[in-house]
């Protein structure tokens, strides 16, 4: 019998722990939120939503899996609407777990998930979380099917063998598994040593024509849980399907799980029980490598050659990535313009949803109005680099009092004073546009914002 298995929980409720042991004992394929927007996020609102849209897209297959999420928050509904198409019986768990409990496990975790939140403390997430499950997860038509609640605090074999217990009730099949996980998949996976392994592997196969790095690990940025991304330039006559399928039989059973995205030009591997995450590009041309080359808001160098049998189509990309391209004036401001244009169009809806009481949208949108507000901060205050995902915004870029004033800005769902939130939002914003004005030379005058902000209020 085929069937879905949903965990549910707070942060550090154990939830992807447990979705690991499942796997492997059930050789089921396993997908966590965090997976997708580790694929395919970068902390702005737009690609939460898309790595969503492909967490959705894989609840409603009618294949095996073992998914997990928090179960609450703006995604939920869909999730369940989901499951329910995917024609599949569907296995709730929810994990309660002690909010003390969770914050004394996340507080060690290097975060590398890309998240769209701004300095909001994890107390407040942890108890925002909970709060939302206590009020939705017991619902019957929260979930297809009973939510059984499992106690988070016990060991992590404990909670395994006891969601395998109830499934062998119901799942007599699952002593079978379809596919098996081998023992022998290496626990961990050193980043450093898998490029070296990958360049030597690269230069054996005759159709790869070059191999390059980008992101953090090209740049000599790496920290513990980054992820290895991996640009393969195949030679035109050679399908680049069958390059990532090589690459997937090289690495054998160091693959946990994997799929495909971009019309198969995008492939993403997770690799050892730490889940390394392989993002691989595939293309014919150096061209198409262009789009990272030229990312002036990302430092450089924006890619590190490992291995090419010749230079001279790779060149010209190489050169466009080596070099940082500085912004004219009339870009900044011009980029500037289009920041202030997309947080009053956020901020607007964001009133206008909340005034209609549809608190999801209004949560949505005013997540995006603040991502714009954190976009123009950088803008002004440390240019357009890596403008795609500020950081250091509070220790470099504010002074303590706007530290402090920027922190009371976070929201939550279901949050009774969003309207209160938006007016501070608001403040904030136009507080900083003088200096937009100053050092940018934005088109809208503070008095024009400051009159137009008002009369919405």
């Amino acid at each position: 019998m085929t069937a879905k298995i949903l965990l549910i929980g707070n942060i550090g409720s154990g939830k992807s722990t447990l979705a690991r042991g499942l796997a492997r004992a059930l050789g089921w394929p396993q997908l966590g939120i965090d997976e997708c927007r580790k694929a395919l996020g970068d902390g702005s609102s737009a690609r939460e939503v898309a790595a969503w849209a492909f967490f959705l897209e894989q609840a409603q297959q009618s294949t095996h899996l073992i998914l997990d999420c928090s179960g609450t928050g703006p995604f939920a509904h869909l999730l369940r609407h989901a499951l329910q198409h995917s024609g599949l019986a569907v296995f709730t768990y929810w994990l309660q777990t002690p909010i003390e409990v969770c914050l004394r496990r996340v507080e060690g975790r290097s975060w590398s998930t890309p998240y769209p939140d701004f300095s909001v403390p994890l107390n407040r997430v942890l108890s925002d979380i909970a709060a939302a499950l206590e009020r939705e997860a017991r619902d019957p038509r929260r979930w297809p099917g009973p939510v059984r609640e499992l106690d988070g605090r016990l060991p992590p074999d404990e909670l395994q063998r006891a969601v395998m217990d109830h499934l062998r009730l119901a799942l007599p099949s699952v002593t079978s598994p379809d596919r098996t996980i081998s023992p022998n998949a290496r626990d961990s996976v050193s980043l450093t040593e898998l490029a070296e392994r990958m360049t030597r592997w690269a230069d054996s196969c005759p159709g790869i024509e070059a191999l390059l790095f980008y992101g953090s690990f090209a740049r000599g940025q790496s920290v513990s849980g980054s992820d290895l991304d991996v640009a393969l330039l195949v030679r035109p006559t050679v399908p680049t399907e069958s390059v990532a399928d090589a690459m997937k039989d090289w690495l054998g059973a160091e693959v946990v799980q994997d799929c495909t995205l971009q019309n198969g030009r995008q492939r993403v591997f997770w690799l050892g029980s730490t889940r390394l995450k392989l993002d691989l590009l595939l293309c014919t041309d150096p061209q198409e490598l262009t789009w990272i080359a030229a990312a002036r808001d990302v430092p450089a160098p924006r890619l590190s050659l490992a291995f090419a049998r010749s230079l001279d189509r790779i060149q010209p990309v190489l050169a466009m990535a080596s070099r940082d391209v500085p912004w004219t004036t009339e870009e900044l401001r011009a980029r500037a313009d289009l920041e202030v244009e997309k947080f009053l169009t956020s901020l607007d809806a964001s009133q206008r949803a909340n005034r209609l009481g549809d608190e999801y949208a209004a949560y949505f949108q005013y997540n995006l109005a603040l991502h714009q507000l954190v976009r123009l901060i950088q803008l002004a205050r440390g240019g357009a680099s890596q403008l795609y995902l500020p950081r250091g915004l509070l220790e470099q870029h504010l002074s303590r009092n706007e530290a402090e004033r920027f922190r009371t800005l976070a929201a939550s769902l279901h949050d009774s004073g969003l309207a209160v939130q938006s007016q501070r939002l608001s403040q904030f914003f136009l507080g900083l546009c003088p200096e937009l004005n100053d050092k940018l030379g934005t088109s809208r005058t503070a008095a024009e914002l400051s009159r137009m902000l008002l009369s919405n209020t």
